[in-house]
């Protein structure tokens, strides 16, 4: 997901039309690419046929000709980036529940400690969102930069005010973020409240009144009767054509439920009230991932969650952007309090007997025929996903990027490494993983995919399978075979970067073959769309992101494939962290036995041959 900094520029989104656009790769040096890219993760007879696929997509016409049609479409003056709206439909498409499958977790610990009761670090969470987004909308936030380059902060544009609406096969991104909009919602015990958190120009409002309110939107929500609350939150953990059917249902049942919906739609964010503890670790990151259902709208941008003894945590959804753009915001959050705190609290101090009214959203379901059953139903469905997901969250405290960079390799080569050493040991074979490395560099860049299963990174997997403990030969032949799997590793995301992996251009071709096969003249999918080497590569087993996160904080996702395994993970100066998920009990029990005992081993055969092994960048 990135590692951008920020440096003062000339307006938040100054540079984002100076950038230059996505590049369409090269045909035939993508081909090449792919070629290598796919020779790790199979076996040598299923190579020899996609080397005949890939001459055939490239000889006979059809990839050429597909080609052409891609590169005709990014001509477009109007469009800034070829892949963007293809990108935003395959998100909008998908069908699957968003909570564990699309939508992402974070976990902010000790964020707003210098308010320590709940309501008081809810409210000054509050003021901290407000703030930033006064910086967004003035245009003061400062460009990001990824060594010295400024990156596209188009993504900000849509932080506040967006709204995934459900509808029948594809879903639509709604998005009002002007200083009309003024609420939040504020979810409490499952009923939801309309809140103004902000004055008419941007700017927000005190942590008192806001204080003031949060407090009578408890007292209100404490109450209600359980009967009062109908949950519906819980519709929004729905498969999207399931809840688009209901919400068309809640819309024509009565004009209260319109009301309502569209000021959950339109709100800038969602906060949610947790009246209970959240530790760190596993429970922190089930807390942020999907929680209990009903106390969220997953709907939403994100929702920003409150837990009673202050653990802040936030939920994102995933279409409108990548979470280093909410991340950014939270992270920024911890420098806002550090130097604003003690004036926060001068005016806490001020009495103000003035506060802004929440609003209840009521919904009416007299008219909707068996709501209850429809609401339980919905339940369960929620239960159960959440009752399938697996999940453990490891922190690795022997070594971290300190350490790694003495034994002069990459970070995240390491990681990388680590969860093909860990499949090799499990599984006895390596297969694909997916990486999302960023390009914003361009303009409304997202991410392109970093498959790291290298023929090197597979030497190393076999090796490590293999390792002698306390053998120093054996030591420094692994430290050799991992220094060349970290070069390749950064090469590869470097190639990324630059826009020029194989993964996007394959999805492009595909969606030139799906609009305009008609047209083209293509009449059956090349053959190339349907190899096994090409399903293997982009079959992701293993789908893996990272970001930073403080101290004890987590990222968190769900598996992509049904027999996957998710892993948001993190290096830290002096350790690394590891949150992962799964539905497969066979995969996970194995993969989460091997992968403290590979950290283990990875460590010492590094730490043996180092000292012993100088001068491994020139190897």
């Amino acid at each position: 997901m990135g590692d951008a900094t920020a440096a003062n520029q000339n307006g938040t989104f100054s540079k984002d039309k100076t950038l230059p656009r996505l590049p369409i790769p090269d045909l035939d040096e993508w081909a090449a690419k792919l070629l290598k890219w796919t020779k790790s993760v199979v076996d040598a007879e299923t190579h020899k046929t996609t080397e005949q696929n890939v001459r055939d997509f490239l000889e006979k016409g059809d990839g050429r000709k597909l080609y052409k049609k891609l590169q005709q479409w990014a001509s477009q003056e109007s469009l800034a980036n070829w892949l963007h709206p293809m990108w935003m439909d395959g998100y909008l498409r998908a069908r699957c529940p968003l909570p564990m499958n699309i939508n992402y977790g974070l976990t902010y610990p000790g964020l707003g400690k210098q308010f320590p009761d709940w309501i008081t670090r809810a409210a000054a969470v509050l003021v901290g969102i407000s703030t930033f987004r006064k910086g967004i909308l003035d245009e003061t936030y400062d460009v990001h930069l990824e060594r010295k380059r400024p990156l596209c902060m188009s993504a900000y544009h849509l932080l506040f005010g967006t709204c995934r609406v459900p509808l029948p096969e594809l879903d639509e991104l709604r998005n009002l973020n002007d200083t009309s909009v003024r609420h939040a919602i504020i979810a409490y015990r499952g009923a939801f409240w309309a809140l103004d958190i902000c004055r008419a120009d941007g700017s927000p409002l005190s942590m008192v009144s806001l204080r003031m309110a949060l407090r009578k939107i408890i007292d209100e929500g404490n109450a209600l009767n359980e009967s009062d609350i109908p949950k519906i939150g819980y519709f929004t953990a729905l498969d999207r054509d399931t809840w688009a059917g209901i919400r068309v249902n809640l819309l024509r049942s009565s004009t209260e439920n319109v009301r309502s919906l569209g000021l959950l739609e339109s709100s800038l964010f969602l906060m949610a009230l947790d009246d209970r503890d959240v530790p760190v670790g596993d429970i922190a990151a089930r807390w942020v991932l999907h929680g209990d259902g009903y106390n969220r709208w997953f709907d939403k941008c994100f929702n920003v969650m409150v837990a009673r003894n202050g653990m802040v945590g936030l939920n994102g959804e995933h279409s409108w952007g990548d979470g280093s753009v909410p991340n950014s915001m939270m992270r920024w959050m911890e420098g806002f309090f550090a130097k604003n705190h003690e004036m926060m609290w001068r005016d806490f101090l001020q009495r103000e007997d003035k506060f802004p009214a929440p609003s209840r959203l009521n919904f009416d379901l007299s008219n909707y025929t068996n709501s209850g059953a429809v609401i339980r139903n919905a339940q369960l469905s929620f239960d159960q996903a959440c009752n399938g997901l697996l999940m453990r969250t490891v922190l690795w405290n022997e070594y971290g990027i300190k350490k790694i960079k003495k034994w002069e390799l990459s970070p995240d080569a390491i990681c990388q490494g680590l969860f093909h050493v860990t499949q090799m040991r499990a599984w006895g074979k390596c297969e694909s993983s997916y990486e999302s490395i960023m390009t914003r560099r361009f303009q409304l860049g997202r991410t392109e995919c970093c498959r790291s299963m290298s023929s090197a990174m597979l030497d190393v997997a076999i090796a490590m399978k293999d390792y002698k403990k306390g053998d120093i030969n054996n030591q420094i032949k692994i430290a050799k075979l991992w220094k060349k799997a970290s070069d390749e590793h950064i090469a590869r995301v470097n190639e990324c970067k630059d826009g020029q992996g194989t993964d996007r251009l394959l999805f492009g071709l595909r969606e030139m073959y799906n609009k305009y096969r008609g047209e083209l003249g293509v009449t059956t999918p090349p053959a190339l769309f349907g190899d096994k080497s090409v399903e293997a590569l982009t079959y992701d087993k293993l789908s893996t992101s990272t970001l930073p996160v403080p101290v004890n904080g987590v990222a968190t996702f769900g598996p992509v494939v049904e027999d996957g395994i998710g892993i948001g993970y993190c290096a830290l100066p002096d350790g690394l962290l590891f949150v992962m998920t799964s539905r497969h009990h066979a995969n996970w029990k194995s993969f989460c036995a091997e992968l403290p005992v590979a950290l283990k081993d990875i460590g010492e055969a590094m730490e043996g041959a180092n000292g012993r092994l100088t001068g491994l960048a020139k190897l």
